[in-house]
């Protein structure tokens, strides 16, 4: 009995070895996707936004220049990177890259949130990248093409 049940495993195992063994056609390996947000010529109500992105995302969501105070509001803290991205990917309207817009009719002297999240093929985030700026004080005089008074703030995953 003992000698029916080596040979059958042997056998069940010589059918199968040659399954085992065969190469796995292999994946090909996404670039890695980086953002780019630059922001530039920020006035009293307008700023200039600007993203790209190296690698090539299948898609690619935006929240473009909403008050931070009213993000801040909805999530409580941006520290929580997760609730951030869902938050975007919630809100954000899909953008083709490169991406440029002017931001209009914004408020004087306010802190704005810029936020991107990027997705692979599968709908998983791949990488996302938020940024603040704020607009300058009413009255202030613009001299030049200035950035303004703005910073980056990068997340990449």
């Amino acid at each position: 009995m003992k000698k029916k049940i080596l040979l059958l495993t042997a056998a069940l195992a010589t059918l199968l070895l040659p399954y085992s063994c065969e190469k796995q056609p292999k994946t090909p390996k996404e670039d890695p996707v980086e953002f780019t947000v630059e922001i530039s010529d920020i006035a009293i109500q307008t700023a200039s936004v600007s993203v790209s992105a190296t690698g090539s995302p299948t898609l690619v969501r935006m929240v473009d220049a909403i008050r931070l105070s009213d993000v801040q509001a909805a999530l409580g803290s941006l520290e929580d990177e997760e609730a951030v991205k869902t938050w975007i990917t919630r809100n954000g309207s899909a953008i083709v890259l490169p991406y440029d817009s002017a931001a209009k009719d914004l408020e004087p002297e306010t802190d704005y949130f810029i936020g991107v999240v990027a997705f692979n093929k599968d709908m998983d985030v791949v990488a996302f990248k938020t940024a603040t700026f704020k607009t300058l004080e009413a009255g202030s005089i613009v001299i030049g093409g200035g950035s303004g008074a703005g910073s980056v703030n990068e997340n990449t995953l």
